[in-house]
């Protein structure tokens, strides 16, 4: 099922204008977790992603995550609003230290992949490691924004669960009499959120929008990020077992050939000649990280 962009929408009535700032930090360490990816993990084991992850990953930034930010969003308060009334985001940007995202090394330029897109991204160049560097960035672009240039914008959502935005929130609400709500990962949430009467009511969890998607009998259907990404995330784990298979099917026809010669098998071996053997007598072209991480899994 390949999402896809509904574009040329004639809708009558008045439009709600949104901005989304978002807190790719926060974001990313999200849409990890929802794929099963933990950074922690794999650089204690020196593995990085594999080539179905990375092709994976790219494939969110350049086409779903753009979705749920315009379609999806857009579609929430649409649904929510008065019958004469639309809602339409204007932007969506993006805050982070780009350079220090979990595994942003190999998936590439992750700030031209946004920008192509259609979300602005806002790097925070810092020069040592400071955690919050770009949640001030988006907080000042708000600020900015709504309270200096006046942007055309009815509605601001930030993407975020990271409690550390909620004098922002007093901020806005004291001065403002736009609406501004909070939209994160479920597993990515403060509570204190729910528990605070001003944000309680003004929460929206990011694997519930709704995007439409074709069908292979082309068909378009409405579903939620939670089942997209669950249908992704089935087929990467069918492509990595079958890959899985075919590695310890080699790596023990191998290492069994190796052992009954008497020799030690060493990670450098299998790193550097047998891979190459695979290679050039089977055509299967595993990366280092894919082998490293099929041995530890292997043991």
């Amino acid at each position: 099922m390949s999402p896809k962009f509904i574009l040329g929408r004639n809708v009558l009535g008045k439009k709600i204008n949104i901005g989304v700032y978002l807190d790719f930090d926060n974001i990313w360490g999200g849409l990890l977790r929802e794929l099963g990816i933990d950074p922690d993990e794999r650089r204690r084991k020196g593995i990085g992603l594999l080539s179905e992850e990375i092709s994976l990953l790219k494939k969110i930034l350049n086409e779903i995550l753009p979705l749920a930010f315009y379609e999806g969003i857009a579609r929430r308060f649409t649904s929510v609003s008065h019958r004469n009334y639309s809602a339409q985001v204007r932007y969506v940007k993006a805050f982070a230290v780009f350079s220090k995202l979990p595994f942003g090394d190999q998936i590439g330029d992750i700030q031209t992949i946004l920008h192509n897109s259609g979300i602005e991204p806002f790097p925070s160049f810092i020069a040592k490691d400071t955690k919050d560097a770009s949640d001030r960035s988006l907080i000042l672009e708000i600020v900015e924004d709504i309270f200096f240039n006046h942007l055309p914008i009815d509605i601001v959502v930030i993407g975020s669960g990271d409690v550390d935005f909620y004098p922002l929130v007093s901020f806005f609400y004291e001065h403002s009499d736009k609406s501004l709500y909070i939209l994160s990962f479920e597993n990515s949430k403060s509570s204190l959120y729910e528990e605070i009467p001003l944000t309680s009511s003004k929460l929206i969890c990011l694997e519930k929008l709704k995007i439409e998607v074709e069908t292979d009998f082309g068909i378009t259907v409405q579903k939620d990020l939670n089942w997209i990404l669950g249908e992704e995330k089935r087929i990467l784990l069918e492509k990595l077992y079958e890959k899985f298979s075919k590695f310890k099917e080699i790596f023990f026809r191998d290492f069994k050939a190796y052992e009954e010669k008497g020799k030690e098998v060493k990670s450098g071996l299998v790193v550097k000649r047998w891979r190459k053997q695979w290679k050039e007598k089977e055509q299967i072209t595993f990366t280092e990280n894919e082998i490293n991480y099929f041995r530890s899994a292997s043991k």
